[in-house]
């Protein structure tokens, strides 16, 4: 299917910018750093989506999220990724992000 397609199946608008952050969320890998640093951009039309399973606490990373007024822009998907919803997500995803 085409990116615009597979961000319409997560529920994003075909024409928005959509970083994602996949993987087993643990504290090492950086997911609060990156949080900051998207509570910095200036293009406030981009959405983040962390998605994975949380090893550390989800109220660590809400509370952030909440902190840096980031509510609308963020998705948290604290579930096991198949097979599936990773080449979903890696489809919409314009841009993979790693800290």
């Amino acid at each position: 299917i085409s990116r615009n397609e597979a961000k319409m199946k997560l529920g994003y608008e075909a024409d928005t910018p959509l970083a994602l952050h996949l993987g087993l969320i643990r504290r090492y890998k950086g997911a609060d750093i990156l949080l900051e640093a998207f509570a910095k951009m200036k293009n406030t039309d981009v959405r983040l989506e962390i998605a994975g399973e949380f090893y550390d606490d989800e109220a660590i990373y809400k509370s952030l999220i909440t902190r840096l007024g980031l509510g609308e822009r963020v998705r948290l998907i604290n579930t096991y990724q198949t097979d599936d919803d990773i080449s979903l997500r890696l489809q919409a995803a314009d841009v993979m992000v790693l800290p």
